[in-house]
């Protein structure tokens, strides 16, 4: 969904974009924990894009790495999650 919104928002960015969230991810495989620890939510970490005004959310449980969301920086953290989610 992120890619297909980016390609609309920034037409002449999103390659960029996709390539960003693709190293991020890499970096994250080889560093699992090498993001911040999101303080509202246990277990989430958080990657800011840098370049994009984007963060990447994830989670490790085990050997899976799970991406939660990629969200614009200026949306507020807090509202991700609903109590029990």
């Amino acid at each position: 969904m992120i890619f297909e919104q980016s390609a609309r928002a920034f037409p002449g960015a999103h390659v960029g974009l996709i390539d960003r969230i693709r190293a991020v991810e890499q970096r994250i495989m080889q560093w699992r924990l090498s993001a911040l620890p999101l303080a509202e939510r246990a277990g989430v970490r958080v990657v800011p894009l840098i370049q994009y005004p984007f963060k990447l959310y994830y989670r490790v449980t085990g050997d899976l790495i799970e991406v939660l969301h990629v969200r614009h920086a200026r949306r507020d953290d807090r509202d991700l999650w609903t109590e029990g989610d």
